[in-house]
């Protein structure tokens, strides 16, 4: 991914982000703070993604019909590798923590 790309994908996460959390009740502080949290985490799984193709899945059959894998098959196999420690982290982190208590609490 060319440094230009990554930049505008970077913008494109930090933007869903923030727009996933404009509707909590939260304080200015908090709400960055979620905001970098929550981009943060689409950044690791986007850049897990590119790492680890569905083109990374050998060709295979599916059990279940006996047909070859199609595409959507070895995406759900690369998908299902992902590590997790990229959930866990996220939901481990304090901010997480500190915003769900706060809403909580609202």
């Amino acid at each position: 991914m060319s440094a230009e790309t990554r930049a505008k994908s970077d913008s494109d996460l930090e933007k869903k982000a923030a727009d996933w959390i404009a509707g909590l009740n939260l304080n200015d502080a908090a709400r960055v703070r979620l905001k970098e949290a929550v981009a943060g985490h689409l950044k690791t799984i986007r850049d897990w993604h590119n790492e680890h193709p569905y083109t990374t899945v050998p060709a295979g059959i599916n059990p279940v019909t006996g047909n070859r894998f199609f595409d959507l098959d070895s995406q759900v196999i690369a998908n299902s590798a992902m590590p997790v420690t990229v959930h866990e982290n996220l939901m481990s982190s304090c901010v997480i923590r500190i915003v769900i208590l706060q809403q909580q609490h609202h």
